[in-house]
């Protein structure tokens, strides 16, 4: 406690110093140090009595440099003073920095310095060094020195995070070293160079040893150390190679290999064993044999030509000579020696200094081993025996990955690696085999502490792929969190301070346990969120796969606003409120405002005689009467089973389980709390995850960056703190057969392709089932949400969300040009149950842009879209001006709203659609005339925003033809007339029993539906589904639609997820009695069928006599079949190469007409 107070008091020194007189460093693209027109805020450079603070005010990452001739005084350094910035200091070549004290990486944890140390340089630091004071810092030492009275390596805020990385130089602290606290992040690696600390610290340094915060090269290979004690002084070193070449443990080499270390200390030298036992490498010792005059390691030809060569000549060379048994003569009783040990090895092969060794040309199919021991100022240091083995030719591209593996294994089923960096790294080290590489998971649940990186250097090729799949028939859990253990649960009772707290129906069913404990001491905090702010959660809890509610009031709903008293405050009704005036950290949710606009924000006060709950910061829109609300993160709200809270300056965790506890899986989530994911592809190509499940984390589960082929198939992402799959670039990615429930965010983000030239990319979204998205942001977080050009969104699920399902080409940046989304294809999906707690909303929503282009959204069933707060719910919103889309072959069906809400946008067309029982068929307005403008970067500027993209040359001119309506001046004559709904098409479609058919919105003016062709549409008529009530909704082959010139089928039964094996969904329906004798057989194909085989028979099993054919698309016309009989029919499957799918059910009908 002394010293963390010692040390807090000095830390303050230095900050409030730094706030008193400072000169601010601002990069203006030389990164010197010395040159005066890089700082402000005072004039001329930093001095003994003015502070140096990189404040970050060039708005990037600064580097600065201190080099030859630079010798910098200053007060204080303060590196990456502002938060959220980086900053990098070099001192180099034969430069010198002395200063009062230095910081690196102050505030918090998203502030990032890094202090670079090499050649000669000299830093001297009269007081302080902090490394990492509340964000992360570090201190890399190549060379040179640093010198300081007292060095913190972190200090002062939790989630500090501070590393020194010695790799040469000499590091002295004359006073005190100290390593952080709990909470914080302290770690020390020495690859070479010299620590120097009082000699009064020296049992210190061994316990941080101990401990694991010092290490020898990162632990890697062969970690040792030398202490010494000299002039008062603990001196700290590193000793012997590390770094094996090849890595310990790797299969599959060449004949020819050449062994390598990392030396740590130049006067150093190395005794090399290698040989093909295990043992005699382990237990040997530094003797030659005798009669291995060359001294290669084996007595072979080399030797006996050195031999007849010296023997010839008739002298005794100095150096390697061939008088074996020292008689001062080569003579034939040194041949008979060398023969009698003929092809004999050495296990101990050579004294050196140098650190590569070249043992000769191995035999294939063997496994070596090899050890080098290090001799350093006369003492000698054993070393680890390492391994490798030659390929055989045979080995399989198969790697196995286990729970209770080991990564010094060799990565097979019987001797499986534990982790997926080790196959990672192995699959580099020893290339692609011929068809790819397949990682196999053994079941099991896998717990990350950190993220799984794949870069390009991780790649598989085209025809080469790396697949990382769960073992055939067994659960692979990759989990970003921590398992509680139902033992250390206890419940709370009338002693416990909190008691008084609970409700009294939770009294006597409340559980807890301390988590920091049990070593979980980072919490995360409650974060303002919502309408558009990607944000990470803080800690989460599931219960047997479930994640459980944070304690609420109401239990569920919301509550209505009473008043507005204000933009942050507002009345409520009741008295439940008063009972939170205790509660540490209470939060509130809300639609304060708009129905479409969700916030969290702390509650900073409860005035219970007014009854007004005041907000800690405004939300996005204020507050309005007619918000509503509910209250969260309380103790005194944990009133029914599967609510929990924590308490964060305890660590104790609240839990009511929601069943028995006795054998649950609980976890919590803590990985995310730096931005972390589970899996993190990076510009990686042709990599395949497949049958894995990746859940609890705090932020996004899976993020792919650039690259191309990636592909999560069959996998399942889950109880993510933000988004479930986030895709930012690259080409070709396929995310398919997945499921993604309960994310804090949008289940999957694409921002891809070329909005500039209109390159597609390809990625593609497709037979997943995606829902329990916008769990904590409510609202703009779909299912699938893009932006972009040339996306695929089929054949999914979507459900169960309290906003849209699907979005494109909407956001709340600044630079919109980035943000828009054409060319994208939404089609086959089934999508039901959204909406549910917003308002003005669509299950489909796109708005604000005459860019977004070229999107075609066909053949969705979007139904029952009904919302608890407002009927304003609509199935496909194109708001605020969207234009240019393309609207076919939909069945909108029971939305409460608009089948079809057009905002005022030009050149979108409504056709061939089946719109029944919903709110109005369709909706346009003249808004674009009330709400266009020409100010500059409004966001209302739509000419602005489509000028960016140089709209009258190709490609957009092109691919565009209806731009050339739009005037590239405001001045133009037509300027003014484009801002209304031009050229929209609203035909072909078939509408029944809607609320309302057409309806015309006043804003901007009357006759909206007037710029519209409105032409050969069915107004109000039963389109005659084939069974309604079990929403079975293809047409009758007489339906009324089939009257409207032009009308296209609409292939219901492709709607939605397809089977991987066999098809399904039968048009005409099994059982089905009112066939007519010339039936039209419809259904859905397997994903990935190309063709399909037909069966229909009077036979139960018409396989057996009802062959058809082959035909390439999933339907069937049936000749004229007998009336009033039954009539059963298959499908098989088969994909482009003509493998069966799968045989599919067997269907039937009966012919009545």
């Amino acid at each position: 406690m002394y010293i963390k107070k010692f040390v807090s008091i000095a830390v303050l020194v230095l900050i409030f110093s730094s706030l008193a007189s400072a000169n601010y460093y601002f990069d203006t693209g030389d990164h010197r140090w010395n040159n005066s027109a890089n700082w402000i805020a005072n004039s001329g450079l930093p001095t003994a009595s003015i502070d140096a603070t990189f404040n970050g005010w060039n708005g990037s990452p600064e580097v600065c440099n201190i080099a030859s001739g630079d010798n910098v005084v200053c007060r204080d350094c303060v590196s990456a003073n502002t938060t959220g910035f980086t900053t990098t200091l070099n001192v180099k070549e034969t430069g010198s920095l002395t200063a009062r004290g230095i910081v690196i990486a102050q505030f918090d944890d998203l502030t990032t310095a890094t202090v670079n140390v090499m050649d000669n340089a000299v830093v001297n630091v009269t007081t302080t060094l902090v490394v990492g004071q509340g964000g992360t810092g570090t201190l890399r030492m190549t060379g040179g020195t640093v010198t300081a009275s007292d060095i913190y390596v972190t200090m002062w805020f939790e989630g500090a995070v501070g590393h020194i990385q010695l790799d040469g130089g000499t590091l002295t602290a004359t006073n005190n070293f100290w390593m952080g606290i709990e909470g914080q992040v302290s770690s020390m690696d020495i690859r070479g160079g010299t620590l120097k600390v009082p000699y009064t610290l020296g049992s210190t340094m061994e316990n941080y040893i101990a401990a694991g915060k010092i290490t020898a090269y990162g632990a890697t290979g062969l970690a040792g150390f030398e202490s010494t004690v000299s002039n008062n002084q603990y001196i700290l070193s590193a000793v012997c190679p590390y770094n094996p070449v090849p890595e310990n443990g790797t299969i599959s080499l060449p004949q020819s290999v050449i062994l390598s270390w990392t030396k740590v200390n130049p006067s150093e030298s190395y005794d090399v064993y290698f040989g093909t036992d295990c043992n005699d490498v382990k237990n040997a010792s530094a003797e030659f044999l005798a009669e291995d005059i060359t001294n290669d390691g084996v007595i072979d030809f080399e030797d006996l030509k050195l031999l007849g060569d010296q023997w010839l000549i008739g002298t005794v060379p100095p150096g390697n000579n061939a008088d074996i048994n020292n008689d001062n003569k080569v003579n034939f009783a040194d041949f008979s020696k060398l023969s009698s040990r003929w092809n004999k090895n050495s296990i101990f092969r050579v004294h050196q200094t140098q650190t590569t060794y070249n043992p000769g040309m191995l035999t294939k199919g063997v496994t070596y081993y090899w050890r080098i021991d290090v001799t350093e100022n006369g003492q000698t240091y054993k070393g680890l025996v390492w391994s490798f083995s030659t390929s055989s030719g045979l080995e399989p591209d198969t790697y196995y990955v286990s729970t209770d593996g080991s990564d010094l294994a060799a990565g097979m089923i019987e001797q499986p690696f534990k982790t997926l960096e080790k196959v990672r790294d192995m699959i580099r080290t020893n290339g692609l085999a011929e068809g790819g590489v397949t990682v196999f998971l053994r079941g099991g649940k896998y717990f990350r502490s950190s993220e799984f990186d794949l870069t390009n250097l991780y790649s598989g090729a085209d025809s080469k792929p790396i697949t990382y799949s769960a073992y055939p028939g067994e659960e692979v859990r990759i989990i970003g969190g921590v398992q509680l253990q139902p033992s250390w649960f206890s419940y709370v009772n009338i002693s416990s301070p909190v008691w008084g707290r609970l409700d009294d129906s939770a009294q006597g069913n409340i559980m807890q346990v301390n988590l920091s404990a049990h070593g979980i001491t980072d919490y995360g905090v409650m974060r303002e969120r919502g309408f558009f702010r990607h944000q990470r959660s803080h800690l989460e809890i599931s219960f047997n796969g479930q994640l459980l509610q944070l304690a609420r009031w109401p239990n569920s709903g919301l509550e209505d606003i009473g008043t507005a008293v204000s933009d942050t405050a507002f009345t409520y009704s009741g008295t439940r409120p008063e009972r939170w005036t205790s509660a540490p950290d209470p939060w509130a949710f809300g639609y304060f405002q708009f129905q479409y606009a969700d916030q969290y924000e702390a509650i900073a006060n409860i005035d219970t005689v007014n009854k007004r709950i005041t907000l800690g910061s405004r939300p996005v829109n204020g507050v309005g009467d007619n918000g509503t609300w509910y209250a969260l993160n309380l103790l005194e709200e944990l009133d029914s089973p599967g609510e929990w809270y924590l308490d964060r300056a305890t660590g104790i965790l609240y839990l009511w389980p929601p069943a028995n506890i006795s054998s649950a899986e609980i976890i919590v989530s803590t990985l995310g709390e730096n931005s972390e994911k589970l899996v993190n592809c990076c510009n990686a190509s042709f990599v395949n995850f497949k049958g894995i499940t990746f859940e609890m984390c705090r932020y996004d589960a899976i993020q792919i960056s650039g690259g191309t082929n990636v592909v999560f198939d069959n996998c399942v992402i889950r109880n993510a703190g933000a988004i479930g799959i986030n895709i930012l670039g690259g080409s070709n990615h396929l995310i398919q057969n997945t499921e993604i429930a309960d994310v804090g965010d949008m289940g999957i983000y694409m921002k891809s392709g070329d909005i500039f030239a209109l390159t597609p990319s390809n990625n593609t979204v497709q037979n997943c089932s995606i829902h329990g998205f916008g769990r904590w942001n409510r609202t703009y977080n779909p299912g699938v949400y893009m932006h972009g050009v040339g996306q695929k969104v089929r054949h999914n699920l979507m459900y169960d969300a309290p906003h849209s399902a699907l979005i494109w080409g909407v956001c709340n940046q600044d630079n919109w040009s980035e943000y828009a989304a054409n060319n994208n294809l939404i089609e086959f999906n089934n999508i039901f149950n959204v909406c549910q707690e917003s308002g003005d909303a669509g299950a489909l929503y796109t708005g604000r842009s005459w860019a977004n282009r070229g999107n075609i959204v066909r053949y969705n069933f979007i139904h029952n879209i009904v919302s608890s707060e407002t009927p304003y719910v609509h199935a496909i919103y194109m708001d605020d001006c969207s234009s240019g889309n393309n609207i076919f072959g939909n069945i909108l069906y029971a939305a409460t709203g608009e089948a079809v809400m057009c905002g005022g946008g030009r050149d979108n067309i409504i056709k061939n659609n089946i719109i029944a029982k919903c709110g109005s068929a369709f909706f346009t307005d003249r808004r674009g005339v009330a709400v266009i403008n020409e100010t500059a970067s409004d966001p209302w500027n739509l000419l602005e925003l489509l000028s960016q993209y140089n709209f009258t040359q190709p490609p957009w001119s092109t691919a565009y033809p209806a731009l050339s309506a739009i005037p590239s001046s405001y001045s133009d004559p037509r300027y003014a007339q484009v801002k209304n709904p031009e050229n929209g098409v609203f035909t072909q479609n078939i509408s029944w029993s809607n609320s309302n058919y057409l309806v015309e919105g006043g804003w901007g003016g009357t006759g909206g539906l007037s710029y519209y062709a409105i032409t050969n549409n069915i107004q109000n008529q039963n389109p005659l589904f084939i069974d309604e009530e079990h929403l079975i909704m293809a047409l009758h082959e007489y339906s009324p639609a089939y009257t409207i010139n032009g009308f296209q089928r609409v292939p219901w039964e492709k709607m939605g997820n397809l089977l991987q094996d066999k098809a399904s969904r039968p048009i005409l329906p099994t059982g089905w009695g009112s066939a007519p004798v010339s039936p039209k057989l419809y259904w859905a194909p397997a994903l990935t069928a190309a063709t399909h085989k037909v069966y229909l028979s009077q036979t139960p099993n018409p396989r057996t006599d009802g062959y058809k054919g082959e035909f390439a698309e999933s339907s069937y016309v049936s000749s004229t079949l007998q009336n009033h009989t039954i009539y059963y029919w298959c499908v098989d499957e088969y994909d482009s190469d003509g493998n069966l799918l799968g045989s599919g059910d067997i269907w039937n009908f009966t012919t009545n007409y």
